[in-house]
C-alpha cells in the first residue's frame, strides 16, 4: 500500500473551488457577521485563524493557489493525518469533507463510519491512536464507501436544517459523486 499523496488530495479538492466569490447565501463568506468572501475554497472565518482577525475582502481576493495549498496542508491534511490514512481514496474524500465542513466534522464522520462497521469509538472529532487503530482493522474501500454515504446524509441534513442552502445542493452532490469509491455499488 502506498502512502496517500497530499498533492493528489489537494488537486482533487481545489479543482472544485474557484478563485474569489462572495455569494451572500454562502455561510462561509462571513466573518464577524460581515460579508467578506471566500477564495480558493478558504472561508473568511477560516482565514481569520491565520490572521488573528477577520480578513478584509481585499485580503481574501489576494489569496493565491499557493496560499491555499499551504493552508490545506497545515489545517486539513496534517490535522486529518492524511499521511497515515490507508488509501488515497479515503484521504481524498475525508480531506475534502474537512475542507468543506471542518476537520472535526470529517473525523466525526469517519468515527461514525467505523462504528457502523462494528467499532466502539467515542465520536469526538479527533483522529488519534484509537481511531487510526480501528481504521486499520477494516478494508479501506469499505470505510471509504461508508464515509461517502455519511457525507451524503450530512449534506441532506444541512439543506433540511437550512433551506437557504438548497441552492448549493446540486453542486455539493456533484462534488461528492466525484469521490464515489471505485468498485462500490
Amino acid at each position: 500500500m502506498s502512502k496517500p499523496s497530499f498533492l493528489k488530495a489537494f488537486a482533487r479538492t481545489v479543482a472544485w473551488e474557484g478563485g474569489f466569490q462572495n455569494d451572500p447565501d454562502d455561510r462561509g463568506n462571513y466573518c464577524g457577521g460581515k460579508l467578506i468572501g471566500t477564495s480558493h475554497g478558504i472561508s473568511a472565518a477560516a482565514w481569520k485563524g491565520e490572521l488573528g482577525r477577520c480578513p478584509t475582502e481585499g485580503e481574501m481576493r489576494a489569496l493565491g493557489k499557493s496560499d491555499a495549498e499551504r493552508f490545506f496542508l497545515k489545517n486539513y491534511w496534517n490535522v486529518l493525518k492524511g499521511d497515515q490514512l490507508p488509501s488515497q481514496e479515503l484521504a481524498d474524500i475525508l480531506v475534502d469533507w474537512g475542507w468543506i465542513s471542518g476537520p472535526g466534522t470529517a473525523v466525526k464522520g469517519l468515527q461514525k463510519a467505523l462504528n457502523a462497521m462494528g467499532e466502539k469509538l467515542v465520536v469526538d472529532g479527533g483522529i488519534g491512536p484509537k481511531t487510526l487503530t480501528a481504521l486499520y482493522r477494516h478494508d479501506p474501500a469499505d470505510v471509504t464507501a461508508q464515509v461517502f454515504y455519511l457525507r451524503r446524509a450530512d449534506i441532506d441534513r444541512i439543506v433540511t436544517e437550512d433551506p437557504t442552502q438548497q441552492k448549493f445542493y446540486k453542486g455539493w452532490m456533484n462534488r461528492l459523486e466525484s469521490f464515489f469509491p471505485k468498485g462500490s455499488a
